[in-house]
């Protein structure tokens, strides 16, 4: 995510769209990532999508 806004501006948005199961190691390496689990799919409305 940081590569992206050095590259893009602060403005980028950029969301994990999650199916199944991913364990909290994973998750770790999404720090500044919107994401959103596939059984929460209203979710993405709250971040204007």
């Amino acid at each position: 995510m940081r590569q992206l806004r050095e590259t893009y501006g602060n403005h980028v948005v950029y969301v994990l769209f999650l199916c199944g199961y991913f364990g909290i190691d994973y998750l770790k390496y999404a720090e500044g990532i919107d994401w959103v689990w596939e059984h929460r799919i209203n979710d993405l409305a709250q971040l204007g999508l």
